[in-house]
């Protein structure tokens, strides 16, 4: 099975209320794979920061997070219609699309799309959401602010915790957000493996973050 992981940085978080689309957040690094989980193979290996426009910010909450600057973005980053089109033609060749709250990176790509004039070609009956998926897996109990109990969503890293005993360094960088995503979603397939021990390149990369 051709499996694409993706994650996106943004400049915030998405409001509850809809606002015009050049006042939603913006996307300042994607990354995806492509990742063949019969052969353990990496087809497409993808990791950019974004350019974004001059009158957009990207607040210091934010950038606390990801460690993204306005800087890099001008400096680094690539524009987001090359990147989507490089998205869009690799999800055009695989039979899965998994994401951490992947409605949350579905709906920045959404508002990329619409800013860029690009016809949205996301698939949601194609899309496997880690976290929604792994709910009662980890059956974390959390209490509101009733005081009421309830299982609450995992973390991607109380996710990979719960299957491999460590959080991983270096967390909200898009590219180590997918190989983590990838991994906790290879312990949740029907035959669950360990991609470390069939991936060198990625089992690497775990060892530095480790």
């Amino acid at each position: 099975m051709k499996v694409l992981v993706f994650d996106t940085e943004t400049t915030g978080t998405i409001p509850k209320l809809y606002l015009p689309i050049h006042k939603m957040p913006y996307i300042v690094q994607l990354a995806f794979m492509v990742y063949d989980t019969k052969t353990n193979n990496i087809i497409t290996n993808f990791n950019q920061i974004i350019k974004i426009p001059e009158h957009v910010s990207i607040p210091s909450e934010a950038s606390n997070v990801h460690r993204i600057y306005k800087k890099d973005c001008q400096e680094k980053g690539i524009d987001i219609k090359d990147a989507l089109s490089q998205f869009k033609d690799a999800y055009s060749k695989v039979d899965l699309v998994v994401a951490h709250n992947i409605v949350f990176d579905n709906r920045m790509i959404m508002f990329e799309c619409e800013r860029t004039n690009i016809d949205c070609f996301l698939i949601e009956e194609i899309s496997f959401c880690t976290m929604k998926n792994s709910t009662k897996i980890t059956n974390i109990i959390a209490t509101n602010s009733k005081g009421q109990q309830y299982i609450k969503s995992p973390k991607l890293s109380e996710l990979h915790q719960h299957f491999f005993g460590f959080v991983p360094k270096d967390l909200h960088d898009a590219f180590i957000d997918l190989l983590v995503c990838l991994r906790c979603f290879c312990k949740l397939m029907t035959n669950p493996i360990d991609v470390c021990e069939h991936n060198e390149y990625i089992s690497t990369i775990f060892q530095k973050i480790k």
